[in-house]
């Protein structure tokens, strides 16, 4: 069992699963469409893999930059008063590209995300968005917009955002439970934020079903473990097949010296109910939790 940090600031120790800068509803159950491992067919009817070209071409417009903003309570009563991130908005709820607002504030974070929707539904980790007083989404052609959170699991560092948006690229989903040990794999994102947004590194699958103990919580799931470049600001993105479809989401890293290419991505397979659930109910339904409440004894209270 491993104990792995989130993928975090570039000076600091990675811990924080973003890079961290200087300056529930009624509706149905959310379902990621999967489709067969292997879609593409040559004209004799055998699969074939994508190069990595076509890949990036097909992934990348569906990965998104997140930015985090946490601001005092002065700070915030101006940014409402100028409309809230980007200032003014069009009816589309659309800002614009600017890293800073129209009151000055800078983002305090920024990671990855993935479109799940063309309506603007986005997944992501939730130590993402944890803390965020807003969430500004900025898309690969550049358009960015203000971000609402559906719902956050900090055990599984899961998390849904929504964006008033419609004819968005939504990623095509695979299958993470017909993966094999040295198989291609991509990560793509944003490592050190907007500044390097869209980046693409390529590796293998190293392992599978590697339990990674979340270094905040506590909390161990099997993950999949990779050797393709993750760095700061690659929280959330996408870990894609040969075939350009979503297999693990990336979250976390060794970061201890010595150490090289031991990344690691949640399993599609594992995040989709898990996302399933923060669509319909704005968390993890069913989860056991221990009933007991308790509270600290002082000479007052014992």
């Amino acid at each position: 069992m491993i104990s792995a940090g989130s993928i975090g600031g570039f000076v600091a120790l990675v811990n924080n699963g973003y890079v961290t800068l200087n300056n529930g509803g009624s509706e149905a159950a959310f379902t990621i469409n999967k489709v067969a491992a292997a879609p593409a067919k040559t004209s004799s009817g055998t699969a074939t893999a994508l190069t990595t070209q076509q890949i990036a071409k097909k992934v990348i417009p569906s990965v998104v930059c997140i930015q985090n903003y946490q601001i005092n309570n002065t700070a915030q009563a101006l940014w409402q008063q100028q409309g809230g991130l980007g200032g003014s908005k069009n009816g589309n709820g659309e800002n614009g590209s600017e890293e800073e607002d129209s009151s000055g504030v800078s983002p305090t974070s920024e990671g990855s995300g993935i479109i799940m929707t063309s309506d603007g539904y986005i997944v992501t980790n939730a130590h993402v968005v944890s803390g965020a007083t807003s969430l500004k989404v900025i898309l690969s052609d550049g358009k960015s917009y203000q971000a609402k959170l559906i719902g956050s699991d900090s055990v599984t560092d899961l998390a849904l955002i929504k964006i008033s948006a419609t004819g968005l690229t939504p990623a095509e989903f695979g299958s993470s439970s017909d993966l094999q040990v040295a198989d291609t794999v991509m990560a793509i994102g944003n490592p050190g934020g907007l500044e390097f947004n869209s980046s693409v590194t390529i590796g293998y699958i190293s392992a599978l079903n590697r339990e990674i103990t979340n270094s905040e919580n506590g909390y161990t799931m099997k993950c999949i473990q990779t050797d393709a470049a993750i760095n700061p600001g690659n929280s959330g993105g996408p870990l894609v097949n040969s075939y350009g479809q979503v297999i693990g989401i990336n979250s976390s890293k060794i970061v201890a010296s010595g150490y090289e290419g031991l990344g690691f991505a949640i399993p599609i397979d594992v995040a989709q109910p898990i996302i399933s659930d923060l669509k319909q109910y704005g968390y993890v339904k069913d989860r056991a939790v221990l009933g007991i409440s308790y509270q600290y004894l002082d000479s007052m209270t014992s």
